[in-house]
């Protein structure tokens, strides 16, 4: 990320010049991170602007990739102003840049899933011949999200003690769920929303098969917390995670050890009155000290509301959907949600000494 400033020089004064432009370099270096693995190199535009011999104005002009972003700021005191500004920059490339990743991940997503239907007959007529060279390599495409999942469960699962560390590997689950979907081909649904809600049945079918999670905290729940507590940290070690937020998924499907997640304070938000948290959350706490704290509150929580709220928070499912993956009614599914979504919040809320 770079930054040009424009008309510095109607601040008459050298030494507070150089000040405000030390305060801005300051400044900058703090909104670099919003931008890191943006897919173009951001460029914010500063205008110096003196409204009257007591005010002063600054706008902001950052172009990204769908639309301009424009912010302005004005007062008495230079400091403030800069400070301000910045605080107005960063609430709103963060919106900008998660809302524009979202709708990128869904158009593409959605892509992949309409280029499998359109060969859905062929892959079947293949599966008759016993051809599955093609068929993998379609079946990567459209589960890069249930390799995902797959890793968080398995993740969840070692850091409760509920299956032995290194037992199982990510991409031995999903060549295991390739063989399954493989051999029952004629009962993959023939519209995006079914195979979603399929592929997802068929990966907790085989988890369910591996280990038996539900039981284990069923007996342990109540030492569930000092569990998590000892071995989040050698998890954290083992398990790096991508503190930027990548715009583009990973194109290595090979290799679904490194397909990434991630959790943010966004989709815990919903509804105007709730946007000042979500600001205060944004500007006081690092994103990956948020992902940390979601992670190991969804870690604490039985089996059934934590696989309900990563597939709402990590893959963006909504109610309904979920319902149709778990197979539940769908206001079960709602009342998870907001009462996951409620103690998160308070969490934050005490964080940020509200």
């Amino acid at each position: 990320m770079n930054y040009i400033i424009h008309n510095a020089k109607c601040i008459p004064d050298q030494d507070e010049r150089n000040r405000i432009l030390a305060i801005i370099k300051k400044q900058m270096s703090r909104l670099e991170k919003v931008g890191d693995n943006y897919p173009k190199n951001i460029v914010v535009d500063l205008y110096l602007h003196e409204i009257s011999n007591n005010q002063l104005m600054i706008s902001a002009v950052v172009n990204l990739k769908g639309e301009i972003v424009f912010v302005k700021q004005k007062g008495e005191n230079p400091d403030a102003l800069v400070y301000a500004l910045f605080d107005r920059i960063k609430l709103t490339l963060s919106k900008k840049i998660n809302l524009e990743r979202k709708e990128h991940m869904y158009r593409r997503k959605h892509r992949q899933f309409q280029e499998f239907l359109n060969n859905l007959e062929e892959l079947q007529e293949m599966r008759r011949r016993k051809s599955r060279e093609v068929f993998d390599k379609m079946i990567k495409v459209i589960s890069q999200d249930v390799a995902i999942y797959i890793r968080r469960r398995l993740k969840s699962a070692e850091m409760t003690t509920a299956v032995k560390r290194g037992m199982f590997k990510v991409q031995e689950l999903m060549d295991e769920l390739f063989l399954q979907v493989y051999e029952q081909i004629e009962l993959i649904p023939d519209h995006e929303p079914g195979i979603k809600s399929w592929l997802y049945q068929k990966a907790d079918e085989l988890l369910a098969e591996k280990f038996r999670e539900l039981e284990f905290e069923q007996e342990r729940f109540a030492q569930l917390d000092d569990i998590v507590e000892s071995e989040y940290k050698m998890m954290e070690e083992r398990y790096t995670v991508d503190a930027d937020q990548e715009l583009v998924m990973e194109e290595d499907l090979d290799e679904f050890d490194q397909v990434k997640d991630w959790y943010a304070a966004d989709n815990l938000m919903y509804g105007e009155n709730e946007d000042s948290l979500l600001d205060e959350i944004t500007l006081h706490i690092h994103q990956k000290e948020i992902h940390r704290i979601i992670e190991k509150k969804l870690a604490k929580l039985p089996l059934f509301k934590r696989t309900v709220m990563d597939l709402y928070l990590i893959n963006q499912m909504t109610a309904e959907e979920i319902s149709e993956v778990k197979q539940i009614p769908m206001p079960k599914v709602e009342a998870v949600i907001m009462e996951v979504n409620q103690e998160l919040k308070k969490e934050f809320s005490v964080l940020l000494g509200n």
